[in-house]
């Protein structure tokens, strides 16, 4: 009779183990699965890393490099002058006040200059608000008058 053999043990001889060592040799195996997947996956993990790193550093590299050509053609001054002013417009800041009031003699502006601005700044801002269009009024037809018959001489 030939024996078949599944990790050194014979199928013929598997009727003398019992279940929970079956289950154990099973769970083993599982277990040593899971830790081989586990492996796997932490690999791939470093790789995917590195790999972005590297990515990273090449991209800040690049804009250095262009940020550098930059300053040299128009030098750092005009450069940082640059990058401001566009910094602000990106943030819509507005570089010069919307509404002055105060006093012709130098003094701080009084609680009632303050008023009367926020009253200018609100009714400016609800003049800048988008409305929809009015539509154009539909003329509308005016009955004649039937004739008058001619008076009688």
């Amino acid at each position: 009779m030939k024996y078949r053999k599944c990790q050194g043990i014979s199928i013929d001889s598997l009727d003398n183990i019992p279940i929970f060592e079956f289950k154990t040799i099973n769970a083993t195996a599982d277990a040593q699965v899971k830790v081989a997947i586990g492996e796997a996956d932490a690999k791939v993990l470093v790789v995917v890393g590195e790999a972005e790193g590297r990515k990273i550093t090449a991209v800040g590299t690049a804009e250095a490099e262009v940020i550098q050509l930059k300053t040299n053609a128009v030098g750092q001054e005009n450069y940082r002058t640059i990058e401001v002013a566009r910094a602000l417009a990106g943030a819509h800041v507005p570089l010069v006040p919307q509404i002055v009031a105060g006093g012709g003699n130098g003094d701080s502006s009084s609680f009632v200059d303050v008023l009367l601005a926020n009253l200018v700044q609100k009714d400016l801002a609800s003049k800048n608000t988008p409305t929809l269009p009015v539509p154009a009024p539909v003329p509308v037809p005016t009955p004649t008058p039937a004739p008058t018959p001619p008076a009688a001489t």
